[in-house]
């Protein structure tokens, strides 16, 4: 029996350094900002219809879609450190200037489309940058628990987001939503630089050289190859990763039909049925917040929680919980749904962020995150004009109804396969450290 007091070194092994801790802290605020303006965005669109909601949509998805590879290249050349203090100071200086002339204009059609343009293509740079950071900075015993902090903060957001932006646009309109995203980025590059000397080894490139193989490694050429070549790289080594690749066709198939539910068909529900923004902001910030009761609980149990769930198993459960809270008229009976869907996607995304970190070698740690962002954002930008469009010819229930269907059909037809049946299932810090080092023997034998 253990003595009073006594910490038992695998607990000591998972605690995450009070660098990464602080980084989160900068993160809640950036995120918090970012979720704020992304509904400010799509309720104001959603005021001109299905279509020009799903327009605005598709200029934040589009340049995720064409750069996001090239954002995967820029964190493994650049370092992430380097590339995410870039991005925040931009976006704090877009999404200032997006404010005032949100006060002044208000909501034309050309303002929402260029700063939803500006917002996807920083994302596509500051995503792959962000996703590497657990890997970066925290050990292997402990990555687990912290790839499960950044998913509770980002649900926990993404929860208090919504609801907090229907407030700021009910009461401020889209310039007050776009000022606290500016707030949010000023705090998070304020953040960056003051953990510059704390974690130097966050401003380090993570991707080498390509050296010449025969070359002694003191005089090898510091040449790099072109970029396109490098993103080219990093999905041949995605495709040849048996469980990669699978999970990357789960998060094309929840992109299309699960993600669009809060930013686009939640608002033109809201619309349809009479709710004002705080209202259909609450919706969707229940689904987030049921995602957060799962990523919390791995927070605080780290490995040991939901060792024996599958995450097609969540995907099951969120497709009938949109099922049913497309034909439920209350608001609140909608919320409790929203949360229960949330449940379910966040068992699946809870299992599989530490696949994507572990089972990669570490030079196309970056770019494996931005071929997961390629992979969601392709499905989203058909998603987002497809849905608006089937929206306003059908209505927003049904529209609903049929991607909860359709996503129960998928989950279904995995659980059927043995061979991706237990993905993500009993994974804990040893069997990723393998993971991770066979990952890294299947990436050194590929051919140049």
């Amino acid at each position: 029996m253990p003595r009073p007091g006594f910490t038992p070194p695998a607990a000591v092994a998972e605690r995450l350094p009070a660098s990464y801790s602080w980084w989160l802290f900068g993160t809640v605020w950036t995120l918090l900002g970012t979720q704020v303006l992304s509904f400010g965005l799509s309720w104001s669109a959603s005021d001109l219809g299905g279509t020009a909601a799903g327009l605005v949509l598709t200029a934040i998805t589009l340049p995720r879609v064409l750069l996001a590879l090239h954002g995967g290249v820029a964190a493994d050349r650049a370092g992430p450190w380097k590339l995410m203090v870039v991005t925040d100071g931009i976006m704090f200086l877009v999404s200032a200037l997006a404010a005032v002339l949100a006060f002044i204009l208000g909501t034309p059609l050309w303002l929402l489309l260029s700063a939803a343009a500006i917002v996807g293509t920083a994302d596509a740079f500051y995503r792959p940058a962000s996703g590497t950071f657990p890997r970066l900075l925290t050990p292997g015993p402990a990555l687990l628990r912290a790839t499960a902090a950044r998913q509770a903060l980002i649900q926990l957001t993404a929860a208090a987001g919504p609801a907090a932006g229907g407030f700021v646009v009910a009461w401020l309109t889209l310039g007050g939503s776009a000022a606290a995203a500016a707030a949010g980025y000023l705090l998070m590059f304020t953040v960056l630089l003051c953990l510059r000397r704390a974690v130097p080894a966050a401003r380090r490139p993570a991707l080498s050289p390509s050296p010449a193989p025969d070359a002694p490694s003191e005089t090898r050429p510091a040449a790099r190859s072109s970029m396109l070549r490098e993103a080219a790289d990093g999905l041949r080594v995605a495709w040849r990763l048996t469980q990669i690749r699978a999970v990357l066709g789960l998060l094309a198939a929840v992109s299309g039909l699960v993600l669009p539910l809060t930013t686009l068909l939640v608002p033109l529900l809201g619309r349809s049925r009479g709710w004002d923004a705080a209202a259909a902001g609450t919706v969707a910030g229940c689904y987030a917040a049921g995602m957060a009761v799962v990523v919390l609980l791995i927070v605080a149990r780290g490995h040991r929680a939901l060792a024996r769930v599958t995450p097609v198993a969540g995907l099951a459960l969120c497709g009938a919980a949109m099922t049913g809270l497309a034909w439920v008229p209350n608001p609140l009976l909608c919320g409790a749904l929203a949360a229960v869907a949330g449940l379910g996607t966040g068992v699946f995304s809870g299992k599989v962020a530490p696949l994507m970190l572990t089972l990669v070698p570490e030079t196309h740690v970056g770019r494996i995150q931005s071929a997961a962002v390629l992979a969601q954002m392709i499905p989203l930008l058909l998603a987002n004009n497809l849905l608006g469009w089937i929206s306003d010819a059908m209505g927003p229930a049904p529209t609903i109804a049929c991607c909860g269907l359709a996503t129960a059909a998928i989950a279904a037809f995995f659980l059927s396969r043995p061979s991706l049946r237990n993905l993500g299932q009993q994974q804990d810090g040893t069997a990723a450290g393998r993971a991770a080092a066979r990952a890294g023997s299947v990436a050194s034998q590929r051919p140049n």
